[in-house]
């Protein structure tokens, strides 16, 4: 029997996949960006959340604040993340999915240490969570399916929006004007592969950025 990870990647071959990446050669209004990395997850994560800025209708209008989706990210520079901060402290929400899961703790070491320095998040070395479901908490209650592996994070109790087995998986911080979410379990390919509670806690997380934007 093929493994998710196995499936969700054969989804590029299929006539929805090919459409989905038309999507994605659309321009974004300048308000919502989405920074893919040149690798397979990355892109295919990516993917997935173009079709889900598309059927929230973002990809015409205005109507959320500055977000910048990093999906599947594992090859950050420095440059590139002070970069990002600095966007975030003016104002911009961070969207931050960890590819980490896919490297060893070795390989991984740089990133892990970039992620603290720049964002001040605590990454932890990789879990598995074969067939398992993320519980998230924020933006709504669901079950999540996970992509077989995950990147906890440590953080306050209160900045905890989504656990495996107690530990913390995804965490919302904010950081000056704007905010980052990090997102230690991928949603990218599950939105890829339109799986209904995927979408709607990405749709819900879109939703709850532009409420709390509002608030500053």
């Amino acid at each position: 029997m093929p493994t998710r990870r196995q499936v969700l990647l054969n989804i590029l071959s299929t006539p929805f996949a090919a459409s989905v990446v038309e999507h994605a050669r659309e321009p974004v209004r300048a308000q919502l960006k989405i920074l893919s990395e040149p690798h397979c997850l990355s892109e295919e994560s990516a993917n997935g959340f173009q079709l889900l800025v598309t059927r929230n209708g973002l990809a015409s209008n205005a109507r959320l604040p500055k977000v910048i989706i990093a999906p599947g990210a594992r090859q950050l520079s420095r440059q590139a993340a002070e970069k990002l901060l600095q966007e975030v402290l003016r104002g911009t929400w961070l969207i931050l999915e960890s590819g980490l899961c896919f490297m060893s703790p070795k390989q991984a070491a740089g990133q892990v240490g970039l992620m603290r320095d720049v964002f001040g998040l605590e990454v932890q070395n990789t879990l598995l969570s074969p067939d398992g479901y993320i519980e998230y908490a924020w933006p709504l209650h669901r079950l999540v399916r996970d992509f077989s592996m995950f990147t906890p994070v440590k953080c306050l109790r209160t900045e905890r929006i989504a656990e495996f087995g107690g530990v913390t998986v995804c965490t919302k911080r904010r950081i000056g004007r704007g905010g980052i979410i990090f997102l230690g379990s991928m949603l990218g390919p599950g939105l890829l592969a339109e799986e209904r509670e995927a979408h709607q806690v990405g749709s819900a997380m879109l939703e709850e950025i532009r409420k709390l934007s509002i608030d500053v």
